[in-house]
Parts: C-alpha cells; structure tokens; sequence
C-alpha cells in the first residue's frame, strides 16, 4: 500500500461517523476557537485540503490548534487531518526521494517522520514551516543513511543468495499488513499502536486518556484490545514463514 492509499485510508477514516472521532472533534471544538466554526470533521478536512478556501492567517491559525490539539490530547482526529492538510507536500518529498520508483519503506518512513513532527513542533504561526522543515529532514537524513549503508555494504550474490521473488514476496505480505490497518481503523489504530507498542502506554491508560465517558471506556478497550490484537495476529502470520 503507497503512501497515497495510506492517506486515502485516512481521510475515507475520518469521514466516518465513528465515537472516537466526533468526542473527539466535539472537545476540539469547545476547546479551540480556530476549530469551533467547522461543525464536523468533513467540513474541517474540506478547507483542510482546499488551501485557497480560507485567508492564509486563518489557515496559519488552524494549522497551530491542530497541533496544539494532537499533542496536548494526543487525538488521533487531529494528527490524521494534520496529514491530509500536508498531503501535497509528503507527495512532493516522496517524488524528490524516491521518484515513482514503488518504495514501502520510503512510504513510511516519510508518514513517520510527519507524524513524528505533529508531536514536537511547537504550536504557533510558524508550525506549518516547522512541520515542513522537520519532516525533510528527518527523511533526507534517513536516506543519506541507506545510501550510506548501500555503499559499505556491497551485495554479493555468493554470500547472499535471495530469490528473485522475495522482494515482490515482502510487498505482497506488507499490503496485506497495511490493508488490515485501514480496515480497522488506520488513524486510530496507529494511534494505539505508536502510545502501547512505542511508547510504553498501556492500553487502558491510553483509553482513559482519550475516552471522556467513564462509562464508555470498557466497551472502547475491549474495541481497541482486539483490533490491536486481529492486527498483530496479522503481522505474525504475514512474516512467520520468513522469520522460519
């Protein structure tokens, strides 16, 4: 799956009528007077992807709540919109590193880098250049590394011999790892991942952080629980034969 069909994944995500997102997008609301006009996330994402819809300054403003929004509350609503407002600009990066030429872990690596960015940049005027600037670098630095490691580390067909279909076999595996995320919920789902399996989170902490109704929050982590679960099952089952 390519990073356009991870960022469809996204925007067709946030398009849903889902619990997570409109509690989310509500508290946004009441929260930051940039974000309190757009009354659903589909008008937000609208503007968000028509730069020319909205004055520059205004536009500039919005930009900064989201991040505000995505690091103080670390909702997955904002980082997702975050990504599709900047959709253009990892197309560009994706086309200056690695052309049209299919590249999984180029697309990755740039996705990460952004949402890496979302969490550290401070929020403010200038948070669309910061958001910029941190993701080139971070992908420019990381592929300086593999032309690096490219060069030390000749391939020599003696020593390793791989077989002609193991690339295509590894994409095939990845997509269908990637197809499993977006049918259970990619902007979420990713979320869950990078808070419990990234940062040391359990995964009650994590819904009691973002589930405002206690009385919601058994039947969302037992949601979370197992499509985390159906998602790692996946992965294992996709790369156990190699690992073997």
């Amino acid at each position: 799956m390519s990073l356009s069909h991870l960022i469809a994944s996204l925007e067709h995500d946030l398009s849903r009528d889902l619990p997570r997102n409109t509690q989310s997008f509500a508290g946004a609301r009441a929260r930051r007077p940039e974000i309190a006009p757009f009354l659903t996330i589909g008008a937000l994402s609208a503007v968000l992807t028509r730069p020319a819809s909205i004055p520059v300054h205004a536009r500039r403003a919005l930009i900064a709540a989201l991040v505000r929004e995505a690091q103080e509350t670390k909702a997955s609503f904002a980082s997702a919109a975050l990504v599709l407002a900047f959709a253009p600009m990892l197309h560009r990066l994706r086309s200056r590193t690695g052309g049209r030429n299919a590249n999984l872990d180029l697309d990755s690596t740039i996705l990460l880098a952004f949402t890496s960015a979302v969490r550290v940049v401070p929020p403010g005027p200038y948070s669309s250049l910061g958001l910029r600037w941190a993701t080139e670098r971070s992908v420019l630095r990381a592929c300086r590394a593999e032309r690096r490691h490219r060069r030390a580390s000749p391939f020599d067909e003696n020593v390793h011999s791989v077989s002609p279909f193991y690339i295509d076999g590894v994409r095939t595996k990845l997509n269908a790892v990637l197809r499993k995320l977006a049918k259970d919920g990619a902007a979420e789902l990713l979320e869950v991942l990078i808070a419990t399996r990234g940062a040391n989170e359990s995964l009650r902490e994590y819904v009691a952080r973002t589930c405002p109704r206690a009385a919601d929050r058994r039947a969302r982590y037992e949601e979370l629980y197992r499509a985390r679960l159906r998602f790692e099952r996946e992965v294992r089952k996709q790369f156990k034969r190699r690992a073997a």
